[in-house]
Formats: structure tokens, C-alpha cells, sequence
């Protein structure tokens, strides 16, 4: 699955593991494959068991291109970028 916009889009979409999304002006990182709850109602540090653990803001460079294109591939951050909050 390629994600093309950071914007959350609720429960309606599958984020996979490693995924980045945004939510007015904080940012989250999905823990576990398949997740599709809230990220403001279901976040904390790696170990928790939450799906999903708050980060950094990031920016467009930050992540890889979807491969043989000019797009940024949302599910893709890479690594040295993302930063626990």
C-alpha cells in the first residue's frame, strides 16, 4: 500500500507499519501493520502496545519517492528523519 498524503484519513484506510500520518499539527508513526485506529485517542512510546507513537514533524523530503516517479510515498519515511516525541 503507497500512502500520498500525510493527512489521516480515520479508520477507513489500512496504515502499514512504519506509515506516517498528520493530525492538525502533530504527527504520528503506525507501530503494527493494518492499523486503523485514531492516532490521538491510541499513541505511545515503542513497547507499549499502542498502535501508533507520536513523532517529530516531518516535511516532504523526509520521505522516499514511489519508485520510477516524482511522488512521495507517505509509508515511507526515512529513517534518520523520524524522531520520538
Amino acid at each position: 500500500m503507497v500512502s500520498l498524503a500525510l493527512d489521516w484519513t480515520t479508520a477507513a484506510q489500512r496504515y502499514p507499519t512504519g506509515a506516517v500520518v498528520r493530525i492538525g499539527t502533530r504527527f504520528f508513526q503506525a507501530m503494527h501493520a493494518g492499523n486503523t485506529v485514531n492516532p490521538l485517542t491510541n499513541y505511545g512510546p515503542s513497547g507499549t502496545g499502542k498502535p501508533w507513537r507520536e513523532i517529530q514533524p516531518m516535511e516532504d523530503y523526509m520521505f522516499e519517492f514511489i519508485e520510477g516517479s516524482s511522488l512521495r510515498d507517505y509509508t515511507k519515511p526515512i529513517a534518520s528523519f523520524v524522531v520520538s516525541k
